[in-house]
């Protein structure tokens, strides 16, 4: 789908921008001078840059202004310039040259330079092709005559009052002579070519007519065609090079069908030359493309979340977190003592169709949102209430914009709310540690909240359910970045699942968590032998009965010091005290009167037991190890687990067989 739009944006631009570049290429063909031309490029650059402006910034009373006064401006640049663009249009319709001149013409003018060449006279023969020559004639001395070879030497002549300037030749006669022509402004032109040369190449530039230049000083012969100077050339090869550029006059058959060739060898050259007008034109037709695609109505669609709010909420920061994205519309409602029934739209986006102009969608998506105000009498218990788009308030003009749901939102329902007064405890909430630094431990304690007790507020049914069985806990789940500080305290929010029940938190609270940046986990773990028991003494002569698998007899075990060791400072020598503290104290063992399961054969499972001989709390212990009264605190414990997760399976004595 994007492809195909690309590529109908391709095919937009090339069509309007090739009908900009025809439309400039003939005005500068046709123009006497050079007002047309700048009232021409200059008037629509202007036009495309003040209509981008007023799209872009949204200026909306400059827009209005240029809606209004364009017309009358084009009306007025009229009548003011109606001479030019009387010309030019004239000049556009006007009669034109034929493209291809009688061979007699042709040999006159060839044979008239020749002789001029001998002599070293320059000379200056304009064929007049598509593009109107009027406005450079009028400057000259108009005599209407046939071209012939000897009136063409009598105009050059040095001593005749017409040899300056250029003869122009129409439909196989003599416009007019001693014609001025516009001087080429091209510096990369050699410094040798002289007047003549850059009259003839100016006229090339702004017209299609073809010049040949006869230069007094070398006698050689140069043709101007399409902003570009050929040659020089010399006898043998003028006339050919002449025919060339005029498009082949009066060929045969065999080379007329060569000309389509060389035609669109000339067509590229053109549009090569043309480099500079075809990026004018692509930016032009950018542009107008651009205006218009703000201008067009099309139908847009908008991601739509709600928030539900109820006049007894505290901040919705501090209940639940919104993580869809969209355009945002916030319900209020404003009736004390109602609640919704549930939030379940808040976790969901509703697309919403547009129809407008582009621009109007885009700056609509774009700072679009909306609320709803519900209060009164519409306001009861099991009322329902439907969203439409007519009800949603704008925080941005939607003037000549029209709206409606693609997927409609369920009808919001009321009840009457309860309230419930819960003391919190550290089952209400998940702490989760995962993110934590390997040097950090946190946990909770049921003296961590403030306030310890909270409010409740919802519809009956959902308060009842709260810390049921199979329920979730009341609060979400507390995530602790990779280094939390000491004694900060977090807002406390409401369990997703319970906000959608329309259960909302009217008292606002913040839990603490317990930190300690002192934890360690052992460097390497170590072996325990493994000892098989029976605590029960009537099953005691069980234990002639089997015996525990030489692959369980050692057990590897780890262990963690939270709180133990100082923040800073060398601690490799209590490191090793603590290695060694729990090797000789540990204990593990099976007890057989514990079986939890019995194997296919009789065999039981039994889960891996542990404890230390010589608890850490005990106060011996602590100044064996080197630990003062005051260094240690309630939460400095020793946390020793097997590496072996989950239980063993004994094997008989007897023999097998």
């Amino acid at each position: 789908m994007i492809e195909l739009q690309m590529w109908a944006w391709i095919l937009q631009l090339a069509i309007i921008s090739s009908a900009i570049y025809l439309f400039l290429r003939l005005a500068r063909q046709s123009r006497g001078n050079r007002v047309v031309r700048m009232l021409v490029t200059g008037g629509l650059l202007v036009v495309v840059a003040l209509w981008g402006l007023t799209e872009s910034l949204q200026l909306a009373e400059l827009q209005h202004i240029l809606s209004s006064v364009t017309g009358f401006v084009i009306v007025v640049l009229a009548i003011v310039f109606q001479p030019e663009l009387r010309r030019a249009m004239g000049q556009l319709a006007g009669p034109g040259g034929e493209r291809r001149r009688d061979q007699a013409v042709l040999e006159q003018v060839i044979a008239a330079a020749k002789l001029l060449s001998k002599r070293r006279v320059g000379a200056l023969v304009t064929f007049e092709r598509d593009a109107s020559l009027d406005p450079w004639c009028e400057r000259g001395v108009g005599i209407d005559a046939r071209v012939d070879r000897s009136l063409l030497e009598s105009i050059f002549e040095p001593t005749s009052p017409m040899h300056d300037g250029g003869v122009v030749l129409r439909k196989g006669r003599i416009l007019a002579t001693n014609c001025v022509y516009p001087l080429t402004e091209n510096r990369d032109l050699a410094r040798r070519y002289g007047t003549r040369h850059r009259a003839a190449l100016g006229l090339s530039e702004e017209t299609d007519a073809v010049t040949l230049v006869v230069s007094e000083e070398t006698g050689r012969y140069s043709i101007a065609v399409g902003g570009e100077l050929r040659g020089p050339f010399d006898d043998e090869t003028v006339e050919e090079e002449l025919l060339d550029a005029l498009g082949g006059l009066k060929r045969g058959r065999t080379q007329r069908s060569l000309d389509v060739v060389g035609g669109l060898g000339g067509a590229v050259r053109s549009l090569v030359r043309d480099v500079y007008w075809i990026g004018v034109s692509l930016v032009l037709g950018a542009g107008l493309l651009w205006v218009a695609r703000g201008q067009v109505v099309q139908e847009g669609e908008v991601e739509v979340t709600f928030d539900l709010r109820a006049v007894s909420d505290i901040e919705p920061e501090a209940s639940v977190d919104l993580e869809l994205e969209g355009t945002l519309v916030v319900v209020e409602l404003e009736e004390p003592g109602f609640a919704f029934e549930t939030a379940e739209i808040e976790q969901q986006a509703f697309p919403l169709k547009v129809r407008g102009t582009h621009a109007q969608i885009a700056r609509f998506r774009a700072v679009a949102r909306g609320s709803v105000r519900l209060a009164g009498e519409s306001v009861s218990e099991g009322a329902q209430f439907e969203l439409t788009p007519s009800v949603i308030e704008w925080n941005t003009d939607v003037v000549g914009l029209e709206f409606d749901w693609d997927k409609a939102p369920r009808p919001l329902t009321f009840r009457e709310v309860s309230e419930r007064k819960v003391t919190l405890s550290r089952s209400d909430i998940v702490l989760d540690t995962s993110e934590l630094l390997a040097t950090i431990a946190a946990r909770l304690e049921d003296d961590a909240f403030e306030p310890d007790t909270v409010t409740i507020r919802g519809p009956k049914e959902a308060l009842a359910r709260v810390r049921g069985d199979g329920e979730p806990p009341l609060l979400a789940p507390l995530v602790l970045g990779a280094d939390p500080a000491l004694d900060e305290a977090y807002a406390l929010r409401l369990h997703p699942d319970w906000h959608l029940d329309g259960i909302r938190l009217a008292t606002p609270a913040t839990v603490v968590p317990r930190i300690s940046r002192s934890r360690l986990a052992s460097p390497s773990s170590f072996a325990v032998p493994l000892a098989l028991v029976c605590l029960d003494p009537e099953r005691a002569a069980e234990l002639e009965r089997w015996r525990i698998p030489a692959a369980f007899e050692v057990v590897t075990f780890q262990y963690e010091a939270i709180g133990i060791l100082p923040v800073a400072g060398d601690v490799q020598d209590l490191t090793r005290r603590l290695n060694n503290y729990v090797r000789d104290n540990l204990v593990a063992y099976v007890d057989l009167s514990d079986t939890e399961a019995v194997a296919e054969d009789g065999a039981p499972s039994l889960s891996i037991r542990y404890y230390l001989r010589r608890g850490f709390e005990e106060e011996t212990v602590r100044r064996e190890l080197g630990f003062a009264p005051g260094d240690l605190t309630d939460w400095s414990v020793i946390e020793v687990r097997p590496t072996l997760d989950g239980s063993i399976t004994l094997e008989p004595i007897e023999s097998e067989g």
